[in-house]
């Protein structure tokens, strides 16, 4: 089994190569749903979250993630913390879905924190996943609804793109056609096979 991480930071396109490769059936663990999961009524990183920020729960009783990404984008002290608590469950999670698949032969990791959380350490290959930065804004923007300060802060609270780069096997350059894009996701998933 090989474990092929894609990350890319947020707005790359990185979800929609993961989309892609879970639609031509291969096993895709998706880091910012695991993430999402967590963080639900009664489990312990939304108690833990809610400890420190009362303020993030919502009037249904769930998380509000805006107002929590708002806090920890604008704040490294706060991101730190968040992360302290995400961190572990998210890599135990993982672990547990991967335990589960022993009979793949490939096993695409998708999250924007692979290299942040380590995790590529553990990968035979990583797929960084870039585009431009003017792109990553007007994505950003058009799906989460945010201003160009926000979208900034967002990209600017991870790895750059410069220093994922440091750390992959595979580049694919999402500000082409879809054509070009599944090309080149095809050609490295064919190369990954051939290894």
């Amino acid at each position: 089994m090989k474990l092929v991480g894609i990350t890319g930071s947020i707005g790359a396109g990185k979800s929609t190569v993961a989309a892609y490769l879970r639609a031509e059936g291969f096993k895709v663990i998706n880091l910012d749903e695991i993430g999402h999961d967590l963080i639900k009524p009664g489990l312990l990183a939304y108690d833990e979250i809610l400890a420190i920020w009362p303020s993030v729960k919502a009037y249904d009783g769930t998380i509000d993630r805006k107002l929590l990404g708002q806090i920890v984008f604008s704040d490294p002290g706060a991101k730190s913390k968040l992360d302290a608590i995400m961190i572990p469950k998210i890599k135990e999670a993982a672990a547990n879905q991967i335990a589960a698949s022993p009979h793949e032969p490939l096993i695409f990791i998708d999250g924007a924190l692979v290299v942040e959380f380590e995790m590529n350490k553990g990968f035979s290959d990583l797929i960084v996943v870039m585009c431009s930065r003017e792109t990553q804004i007007e994505r950003i923007r058009a799906r989460d609804g945010l201003t160009t300060v926000e979208a900034i802060d967002r990209i600017n609270g991870q790895l750059s793109q410069k220093e994922k780069l440091k750390h992959a096997t595979a580049v694919i350059y999402n500000d082409t056609t879809a054509d070009l894009l599944i090309h080149q996701i095809k050609n490295i998933v064919w190369g990954l096979h051939e290894r």
